[in-house]
């Protein structure tokens, strides 16, 4: 059996970035696989008074008509970037999830329906889901060839869609990729009685594991404990703690650096690489803050599992590290 090279990145955005050369070094790594962690398209980032062109809260004050203009908008220009589309043309498998920022707009969550500003409404919601289904088709087909992104749903097709998860299950050869949905049932923070995930959903990823043999992958877009938006602020950790699958590897994104392999459990039950800030500039202005760019990770799979993390300024050959 071959080995299987997956590569694994977060946080881009087309506005900021329209060239994203880090998708050209990704594709000089030569992976079979690429997984994106989320945080794919950007309609809010930064505030305004730091210079952001679109600020954050934008997207909550939307009617639903621009809302899903904007989310489309953003979707057809990520797809226009020619070093993604190279990438997206050479790996053989894709998998994908979404963080706040593709879900709807930063910090956003679907379980909470008070009058927060974290809280999306149903329409939102529903609009959100018909627009990433249609972007991860045309990726995974990769557009049937064709060069043009296809035109967008009509809002009424969007709006009687299905109102659930978009998690999946995806098998290369010796691994398995579970890819997690953290926003659609997440509810407002407690680690004593609120669910990220919901656990029903972590129910049913424990399940893909049980009889698999080979390598096991979790993509999220959220970190297990690092950042402000973490699984550590929810039930799911302590979760994690007791139920994961041995060996189990997390990938998750989020907070515009990378980090890992850290070891999480006892003992070492199971382990997280972060990669996060592949095309997502800082806010532009006179303080420019916040983003991140050309960072990815490189996971190999085969009698073992190594990783390799790229930065900004280093070098694309450095020494890989095992995990296990």
């Amino acid at each position: 059996m071959n080995d299987t090279t997956i590569a694994f990145a977060s946080c881009m955005d087309a506005d900021a970035d329209p060239i994203q050369n880090v998708w050209d070094r990704i594709r000089a790594q030569k992976p079979n696989v690429l997984v994106l962690l989320g945080d794919s398209v950007y309609m809010d980032f930064s505030f305004g008074f730091l210079g952001s062109s679109k600020p954050r809260g934008k997207p909550y004050r939307m009617s639903p008509e621009d809302f899903a203009e904007a989310l489309y908008a953003c979707y057809r220009k990520q797809w226009q970037v020619m070093s993604f589309r190279r990438l997206i043309g050479e790996v053989s498998q894709i998998a994908m999830t979404w963080d706040d920022h593709d879900f709807a707009w930063n910090n956003s969550r679907g379980r909470d329906q008070s009058d927060c500003k974290e809280a999306v409404p149903k329409a939102k919601r529903l609009i959100s889901r018909g627009l990433f289904m249609q972007f991860k088709h045309c990726l995974q087909t990769r557009n049937s060839g064709g060069s043009d992104y296809p035109p967008p749903p009509d809002l009424a097709e969007l709006l009687a869609g299905e109102d659930q998860g978009i998690q999946t299950v995806l098998d290369v050869e010796n691994v398995r990729i579970v890819t997690l949905d953290g926003r659609t049932f997440r509810e407002a923070p407690s680690r004593l009685t609120a669910w990220m995930h919901g656990e029903a959903q972590l129910e049913w990823m424990s399940q893909q594991f049980e009889q698999w043999q080979g390598h096991k992958i979790i993509a999220s877009g959220s970190t297990l404990k690092l950042g402000g938006e973490s699984w550590h602020d929810y039930r799911d950790y302590q979760w994690m703690l007791a139920r994961a699958p041995q060996n189990a590897i997390v990938l998750t994104g989020d907070i515009h650096r990378n980090a890992g392999p850290l070891a999480h459990g006892d003992p070492d039950r199971f382990w997280e690489v972060v990669s996060s800030g592949a095309a997502r500039p800082g806010a532009g202005g006179f303080l420019s803050i916040g983003g991140g760019s050309g960072r990815f990770g490189i996971l190999k799979c085969g009698e073992h599992a190594e990783v390799r993390l790229h930065e900004t300024t280093t070098e694309d050959d450095s020494p890989f590290r095992r995990i296990y």
